[in-house]
């Protein structure tokens, strides 16, 4: 996202906008020992990263690239998502870096950040920019990040899928959904399934209620899929699904009718929510009923 927030001659916060893009301009410029202004350091991240055709002059101290892609059109909004795509994948390198070393997850930041803007420091005029797909580029972001080879492998491997797939995005949203099926490792809150002791319809609906109310990530959002499940001998066998929409989140719970008829006698139900990230929820617990089409 953009902060209203901006460097001065020294790099440091005064107004305009802050993101991942100022802040490699705010490491440039403390990595000079203040031989270079903001402003250099602004032209030197911008052609090291592809990005001054796009900025068409513009500051990029001063450029919210999700406020221009949103109230430009046509060539000026392509240039916004352009920018913010280059953005989303540096946010996206540092992330997965301190989630991968959570006891220091601000050391491991600190570190992705110094490594990328050497790395810009070093990249000279003219030359190609920055591939931020190429697994060269993030192993040397990773470097000095306190983390196991094994680890660092994967890191790798995710920030440059991630990479790849926020470059086909044609959309701020579509930037943000490559991002959160990468950095989004919350699981949503256990549903719970509600549905009456005896039911005289087959398939019956069945109510699942879901965490809408919570702030840590865990809360059920538009998008995310309710999976039903039938337990048969403690095996859970999906009966049927749903996509939850904002009326869903409005009212709480989601319903959910089985794709078939499942048939007269007892039936033990449970439901889990998968989110867009695919992150999965802890199945529910067993709810029973029993269907009677039978006539007293």
């Amino acid at each position: 996202s953009s902060d209203l927030v901006t460097l001065d001659v020294n790099g440091k916060p005064t107004t305009g906008v802050i993101n991942p893009l100022t802040t490699l301009v705010q490491a440039v410029v403390e990595q000079s020992g203040g031989t270079k202004t903001a402003a250099q350091a602004a032209t030197s991240v911008a052609q090291a990263l592809g990005i001054s055709a796009a900025l068409g002059g513009a500051d990029l101290l001063a450029f919210d690239p999700i406020k221009e892609a949103a109230t430009g059109s046509g060539a000026s909004a392509t240039a916004a998502t352009d920018i913010q795509k280059v953005a989303a994948k540096v946010a996206t390198v540092i992330t997965l870096a301190a989630q991968s070393d959570s006891s220091n997850a601000a050391a491991a930041s600190a570190s992705v950040v110094s490594n990328l803007a050497s790395t810009i420091t070093n990249t000279g005029s003219g030359a190609p920019a920055i591939d931020l797909t190429s697994p060269d580029v993030i192993n040397s972001a990773l470097k000095d990040v306190a983390i196991s080879a094994a680890d660092k492998a994967a890191v790798v491997a995710n920030a440059v899928e991630a990479a790849t797939t926020i470059s086909s995005a044609t959309s701020v949203s579509a930037i943000s959904d490559s991002q959160a099926r990468f950095l989004d490792n919350i699981k949503p809150g256990t549903p719970v399934v509600v549905i009456g002791e005896r039911v005289n319809v087959d398939p019956p609906v069945v109510r699942i209620k879901i965490e809408t109310a919570k702030t840590d990530g865990s809360s059920v959002v538009i998008g995310d899929v309710v999976r039903l499940f039938e337990s048969t001998d403690g095996v859970p066998l999906q009966v049927g699904s749903a996509t939850v929409t904002s009326a869903d989140v409005s009212r709480g719970y989601v319903e959910v009718t089985p794709a078939l008829a499942m048939g007269e006698g007892s039936h033990a139900l449970r439901a889990q929510i998968v989110d867009k990230a695919g992150n999965a929820s802890t199945i529910s617990a067993s709810v029973n009923t029993v269907v009677d089409l039978t006539a007293p």
